[in-house]
């Protein structure tokens, strides 16, 4: 008797080992059947920040007066440029006098792949230059505005005073007015 006893153990043993092996196959195989169909859907994000590049493209000396006939001509421009990479827009004037104004065109270009909203602004008050430009929305990739400033000598300066002219761009991205 004790060799079925020892029999009905090892067979209920096997059985039990047997049904304990399958569950862990079953398991192993539904995870790689989830591990494989996991790939298959994912969720994957992509973005580029853009650039902001305004610079000035051209500028030119529109108008030069004086403020009557009467006032001695050799007032003028003597250096308009571009420096600093486009940056930077240089102007000299020799020999002004009270009431001298000079009118300036320039055109601005934005090189950035990002719409911007562009205005000229300036470092000294508003009597000696008064900017004509609204400030402009330049598209992306070579959107381009033009503009004009005046620069005016008041009546109150006296003649040798100096001063400097302080000429920049500011921008911001299109989308962030508001």
């Amino acid at each position: 008797m004790s060799e079925v006893i020892k029999l009905k153990k090892n067979i209920t043993s096997t059985k039990f080992f047997i049904v304990s092996i399958s569950v862990v196959v079953f398991l192993c195989v539904i995870g790689i059947g989830y591990s494989n169909w996991d790939k298959g859907i994912g969720l994957s994000s992509f973005f580029s920040t853009g650039s902001m590049n305004v610079v000035f493209d051209s500028c030119e000396v529109l108008e030069e007066k004086a403020p009557s006939p009467d006032e001695p001509a050799d007032a003028k421009v003597s250096n308009l440029k571009i420096s600093h990479k486009g940056k930077n827009l240089d102007i000299a004037i020799e020999n002004a006098y009270p009431g001298y104004f000079a009118t300036i065109k320039f055109k601005v270009i934005n090189n950035g792949d990002i719409p911007v909203y562009c205005k000229l602004v300036t470092g000294v008050e508003s009597k000696l230059i008064k900017i004509d430009n609204p400030p402009k929305v330049l598209e992306a990739n070579g959107g381009n505005g033009e503009g004009t400033f005046k620069i005016t000598v008041p009546e109150s300066e006296t003649e040798s005073t100096k001063c400097n002219l302080d000429l920049s761009l500011e921008y911001v991205q299109y989308n962030e007015i508001g």
